[in-house]
């Protein structure tokens, strides 16, 4: 589906319709916009940003990834992926004030506690207790009650919000500590599997062709498509830089 300013012409009722369209419906899944889904749109299922053109304005970039950093617990969702191929997030990441949390967010604890083990500054070490956090945070909107239990049990009777809070405000050494001295809490968040995923439906019936129709635009006729191409033409020759040439070039 195609957002910009050229839906409809321009107007402005239109693109409001196409947003909406966007925002309530099921289908489509991927939308293409320029400038248009910056700011005052809120669809909390977006999962995944695509950065196809380079932008210079730090608010500009923000407010792009605040489309996607909407809670959506119907879907189960945890995170949000951006693809940069652009590199829009290298030339901004100096000044902005969003940072990437996990480069990979299905990595396991048991993975990211090896991250302070090995790291040899405390720098390194800060960021990779950072990515435990934000695990942790992500993984208390979606863990079973049996798993909080057993992790409230093994950290003393603190809860997945509450432990990662402590950790946060824990200096570096304290912290590192806190997660060695609780490595089985970490394992059982691991074990636990309660996360939602989406179902997925599978149709085996053979596809079945009901009706078609035949249409030319507007019009009901070949003929009338022709005149409104016609029409088209001679009312956009001299605003559409590619028709003049088109018309008036040998």
């Amino acid at each position: 589906m195609k957002i910009t300013g050229s839906v409809a012409g321009g107007n402005k009722k239109k693109i409001s319709e196409a947003i909406k369209r966007f925002k309530n419906e099921s289908l489509p899944k991927v939308v293409v916009t320029v400038d248009l889904l910056t700011t005052g749109i809120d669809v909390p299922e977006i999962t995944n940003l695509v950065f196809m053109r380079r932008i210079k304005s730090r608010i500009l970039y923000e407010q792009m990834l605040g489309r996607a950093t909407r809670l959506c617990p119907t879907i189960g969702k945890t995170h949000f992926e951006i693809y940069d191929p652009v590199g829009v997030y290298e030339s901004l990441q100096d000044v902005s004030n969003m940072k990437p949390v996990v480069t990979n967010p299905s990595a396991s604890f048991e993975d990211l506690m090896r991250g302070p083990e090995i790291a040899t500054t405390d720098e390194q070490l800060a960021y990779q207790i950072n990515l435990i956090i934000a695990k942790l945070q992500r993984k208390r909107r979606n863990v079973s009650q049996t798993a909080r239990e057993q992790f409230i049990h093994l950290t003393g009777g603190k809860d997945l919000g509450a432990f990662a809070e402590h950790l946060n405000s824990s200096a570096i050494k304290e912290a590192l500590a806190e997660l060695l001295n609780h490595r089985d809490a970490f394992s059982v968040l691991d074990k636990d599997k309660s996360h939602h995923k989406r179902s997925v439906v599978i149709d085996y019936h053979v596809d079945e062709l009901i009706d078609h129709t035949r249409g030319y635009g507007e019009g009901q006729k070949p003929k009338d498509y022709l005149e409104a191409f016609k029409e088209f033409i001679n009312n956009n020759m001299n605003a559409i830089a590619a028709l003049r040439m088109v018309c008036t070039k040998p």
